[in-house]
This record gives structure tokens, sequence and C-alpha cells, in this order.
């Protein structure tokens, strides 16, 4: 299973689905597209929250 975060780069806007196994502290992560690091908000693990709570049980 694999556990994604969607990202969207502040730079160049694109949007990437970020495995969360790769974010960690002290490790930096880069757009694929403009190389800007990532850097996780708060918004992005909320985001993330609601797309977990809408995931089906079962």
């Amino acid at each position: 299973m694999e556990l994604a975060i969607d990202y969207t780069c502040p730079q160049c806007s694109r949007r990437m689905a970020v495995d969360l196994r790769t974010i960690s502290p002290g490790r930096i992560r880069y757009c694929s597209h403009c190389k800007t690091p990532l850097v996780l908000s708060e918004e992005a693990l909320h985001n993330f929250s609601h797309s977990l709570q809408q995931l089906p049980l079962g």
C-alpha cells in the first residue's frame, strides 16, 4: 500500500504525489520539475488527513 500525499510546488505549481516514507526530519526532497525544496506544510498535512478520512473502510 502506497502512502502518498498530494503536493503542489510553490515555485512552479506542479502537482505531484510524494511518498510519505521518503519524508523525514532532516531529509530534503525536491520538486521533480524545478528542483525547489519540498516543505511539508500544515495545510498539506491537513489535506492528507482529510484524504485518509475519505478512504472506505473494509
